[in-house]
């Protein structure tokens, strides 16, 4: 019979057979495991100065934490993750849980075509380019918002042309 020790960042030691088996997550694998980690997506012709995606946390008990934002483009372009002041209007986006045997909702409001935000005041997280037919990953953000705030994704110089990509958090 074994006996299991849990750490104080979630992780599992298990003990049998006189040995220590470790197993260790991070808190992104525990959210996904818990059904509390989501993909919000877009695709479609994105024009400059426009923002692509915007996610806003709706939820009064948890922090959403960005893990990674995932981008490409058919042409080159140059892009900006902020803080949103607002995330209210455009095409709604369903967050899809990562963990496809829950039935999780993401708690959370996002839009992609947003047009109703500006950047918040010296909020800018990244400012980046793009090159045609690339993709872009920024992982282990872990960019925190808090109930009601946003963030937000936008093309700063680009042409009328195909863009997707992703925002990618969880719930903690």
């Amino acid at each position: 019979m074994g006996a299991t020790i849990e750490g104080l960042d979630g992780g599992k030691a298990n003990v049998s057979d006189d040995r220590l088996h470790i197993v260790n997550e991070s808190a992104f694998e525990r959210a996904v495991r818990e059904g509390n980690a989501y993909a919000w997506s877009w695709s479609y012709d994105a024009a400059a100065l426009n923002t692509a995606l915007a996610v806003k946390n709706d939820s009064t008990t948890k922090t959403l934490v960005i893990e990674k934002v995932v981008i490409s483009s058919d042409a080159a372009g140059e892009w900006q993750l902020h803080s949103c002041n607002v995330c209210t209007t455009g095409t709604g986006i369903t967050g899809t849980n990562l963990n496809r045997s829950s039935n999780n909702v993401a708690p959370a409001s996002a839009y992609e075509n947003e047009t109703g935000n500006t950047l918040a005041s010296g909020k800018l997280f990244i400012e980046f380019a793009v090159e045609a037919d690339k993709t872009v990953v920024f992982d282990n953000l872990g960019i925190r918002l808090g109930y009601g705030q946003s963030i937000g994704l936008d093309t700063i110089a680009a042409s009328s042309t195909l863009t997707d990509g992703a925002i990618i958090g969880y719930f903690e």
